[in-house]
């Protein structure tokens, strides 16, 4: 498997997959909860080709993000620090009543504040954030993060290597929008990376 990172905040894995993004390395996250057994969720990076691995290790070396390093460590990550300092935070306010988690020591509706860190009727330890994410899914917080992955730039298509998605020819030195040379068939650049990463 072409699995460069695993972590258990979405958030985190997608900002892997976006440094990934921006040198050329074509890859996406993938959710591999196990939530049958009621295991907390993690998420992995992947690589569209194997070929680019080591790159992508180096990549994640020079950030000191090796493949596994947050999900393994047990300790506090760079994203835990980044939540406390409020660097991470999300906009709960764009998310609907319905949204605001109970506490699961009293069962009080809590207010939808991404730095609340206990509950105001019991006191008990909570993370707002955490909570949405294991009642709503990470899709719950799309609309509380800026959204910089949604156009992608010419000069990152350019270093990326793509395939014909008919053919699998290699599209290197094409222009963003062409003919495929082997088969004839129309491809876009732009689409090929969108369709891998799920719109």
């Amino acid at each position: 498997m072409n699995v460069v990172f695993t972590h258990h905040d979405p958030l985190r894995a997608q900002e892997v997959r976006d440094r990934l993004l921006e040198r050329g390395i074509l890859a996406a996250v993938v959710d591999r909860s196990n939530v049958w057994f009621g295991a907390a969720r993690s998420y992995d990076v992947m690589l569209c080709y194997g070929v680019q691995y080591d790159e992508a290790r180096a990549v994640l070396a020079q950030t000191d993000d090796s493949p596994g390093h947050a999900a393994k460590s047990g300790g506090s990550t760079d994203q835990d620090a980044d939540h406390e300092d409020g660097g991470w935070q999300p906009d709960l306010t764009q998310l609907g009543s319905d949204k605001a988690p109970l506490c699961p020591a009293c069962g009080v509706r809590l207010p939808l504040d991404a730095g609340l860190g206990s509950c105001p009727a019991c006191r008990s330890a909570v993370d707002v954030v955490d909570l949405i994410v294991q009642r709503h899914g990470p899709e719950a917080l799309d609309g509380c993060y800026p959204r910089e992955e949604s156009s992608v730039e010419s000069a990152m298509i350019e270093r990326m290597m793509l395939l014909c998605p008919t053919c699998r020819y290699s599209l290197d030195g094409m222009p963003r929008v062409g003919t495929c040379p082997e088969c004839g068939e129309g491809f876009d650049k732009v689409a090929i990376v969108r369709d891998f990463l799920g719109g």
